[in-house]
């Protein structure tokens, strides 16, 4: 997405930007709500392993140690989580999804 316009507002900022077709057709119909990062916000470097035999492995993402120290896993519900991919042009994206659990979030409001 390339952001053509940031306007501040009273009730918040209004960003008015162009994505390529692809981009578009990977929403799935889904515009609202919408999540925006920038990817040079993602700097924590990572690994993953892999497993099984030389044609048919599995590869393991991991959460590396200054990420998980960020967070409680107990206030997450990784029962519910789910994942999907988004590319760019240059890159590919797995996204995690991990619910609040209820309690935790009503406590915060």
């Amino acid at each position: 997405m390339r952001i053509e316009t940031v306007e501040n507002t009273s009730d918040g900022i209004n960003i008015s930007g162009h994505l390529i077709q692809e981009e578009f057709r990977q929403l799935a119909g889904e515009l609202d709500p919408l999540s925006i990062f920038s990817p040079q916000t993602l700097s924590i470097p990572t690994a993953y392993t892999k497993t099984g035999a030389r044609k048919s492995y599995a590869k393991w993402l991991l959460l590396p140690k200054p990420l998980r120290n960020d967070y409680k896993a107990k206030e997450y519900n990784f029962d519910n989580m789910m994942c999907g991919k988004l590319e760019s042009l240059e890159n590919l994206f797995i996204i995690y999804k991990i619910p609040k659990r209820l309690e935790t979030f009503m406590e915060e409001s």
